[in-house]
């Protein structure tokens, strides 16, 4: 698969968002917000085991637990969020601006169900977005 100028273009770009959100999420995330998710990580753990167990007094307990703990991560998840929202939305609307009127950006070498053989400018990068910020959050530790 041969990548066009406007597909490099566009993956240097989802490459360049994917880090400034990363690093603004590892700067911006609390300790209060880290703390939640582990929360929140081990009350899934106590969850699965109260339903193996049939322990419905305790699953109901755990799920009333389980809806304040993410309130609680998504309001510290919220601040950085609310600081990437406005690039984001300047580099969207400069994309479409730029990459709408060309159509298919990237040809797959597969035709693939509803999507097809090829991508747009969004397609492609929502694509490049998300195979770039997983690893780079993985490997900042930000989830």
């Amino acid at each position: 698969m041969v990548l066009s100028e406007s597909a490099i273009e566009i993956a240097l770009i989802s490459a360049a968002l994917a880090f400034m959100s990363a690093m603004v999420t590892k700067i911006f995330l609390s300790e209060e917000g880290k703390a939640a998710k582990e929360k929140l990580k081990e009350l899934q753990k106590d969850m699965k085991n109260a339903q193996k167990k049939g322990h419905v007094k305790k699953m109901q307990k755990l799920q009333g637990e389980m809806m304040t703990t993410m309130m609680e991560s998504f309001r510290h998840q919220f601040k950085p969020m609310l600081i990437t929202m406005g690039p984001f939305l300047l580099v969207f609307w400069w994309l479409k601006g730029n990459y709408e009127w060309m159509g298919t950006i990237v040809n797959l070498p597969i035709t693939l169900p509803i999507i097809g053989s090829g991508l747009g400018w969004l397609g492609w990068y929502f694509l490049c977005i998300l195979v770039i910020s997983i690893p780079l959050n993985k490997l900042l530790k930000n989830y």
